[in-house]
């Protein structure tokens, strides 16, 4: 046979990709864990994974009790207030608001958000996480001591983040970790010119 429409198989007894004929050019891709790659098979990328947005120029509305918000891109994961990691805003009336820039325009997958441990988990309630201009969380609900991890809509972009607090409530917690999304790879169709059978059938 000549050229034909061709796909990676992931071969489970060899643990290896394998190049596979399909029968036709619009057959559904079936396998996993493997990609076409310079007209060879080879594994796949971690699929649908996400990455660590860089942070930098943190900044916020008011700071209280030390609490820079420098704090809350360090990279440490203390949860702790006495470890001197977490943010912390005043108090307001039409609420306060933490934000950083990253160093180029993202697509978001979700955002991470360590809370302080030892207490004050709720203090992120109602607060509304952006990705640039568009809203990644309208209004947070449920927070808790630790951590808390949003998911964005599809197609949250944007080159900074920015929590506005909830009116009244203080502003409060230790890391944020924005993630960048990532396509999948797992699967990827394509033509391959596959050497002409010669031998009997």
């Amino acid at each position: 046979m000549g050229a034909c429409c061709a796909y990676c198989g992931w071969n489970e007894p060899t643990g290896k990709c394998n190049k596979k004929c399909a029968k036709f050019a619009n057959e559904q891709c079936p396998p996993k864990r493997c990609r076409v790659q310079d007209d060879e098979c080879e594994p796949a990328e971690p699929t649908d994974g996400d990455t660590k947005i860089p942070l930098s120029n943190p900044d916020q509305s008011t700071t209280n009790a030390g609490g820079d918000p420098e704090r809350a891109i360090d990279g440490s994961e203390e949860t702790a207030w006495k470890a001197g990691s977490c943010m912390h805003t005043k108090t307001t009336a039409s609420g306060d608001w933490w934000q950083a820039d990253f160093d180029a325009e993202y697509e978001v997958g979700k955002v991470e958000i360590l809370n302080r441990s030892d207490c004050c988990g709720s203090r992120l309630n109602g607060a509304e996480i952006r990705v640039g201009s568009t809203v990644c969380v309208a209004s947070v609900t449920g927070a808790v001591v630790g951590k808390n991890v949003f998911t964005c809509p599809s197609g949250t972009r944007g080159n900074k983040i920015r929590i506005n607090g909830a009116k009244n409530v203080p502003l409060n917690f230790c890391e944020v970790i924005p993630q960048q999304k990532r396509k999948s790879t797992d699967c990827v169709a394509a033509r391959l010119r596959l050497p002409r059978h010669t031998g009997d059938r």
